[in-house]
């Protein structure tokens, strides 16, 4: 987590990461965990969008990316 206080327009700034380490089908290893990962980056993309317009409207950003090991 990352906080800065801002003095200018005394609105305060946060960035939060997260990771989540998975074993499920083998996440990252194989060809079949990588499909099994675009599928569940795109349903989660999905059910939160409307979170994610409120967010935008809020100035706040939100991105999920595949890595080999994490999500």
């Amino acid at each position: 987590m990352w906080f800065l206080k801002d003095d200018k327009f005394e609105r305060p700034k946060g960035n939060v990461a997260v990771k989540i380490y998975t074993s499920d089908l083998n996440f990252g290893t194989t060809m079949n965990s990588r499909v099994f990962g675009e599928v569940w980056k795109g349903i989660f993309d999905e059910y939160i969008r409307e979170f994610k317009y409120m967010a935008d409207c809020a100035e706040l950003n939100l991105a999920i990316t595949l890595a080999l090991d994490n999500l």
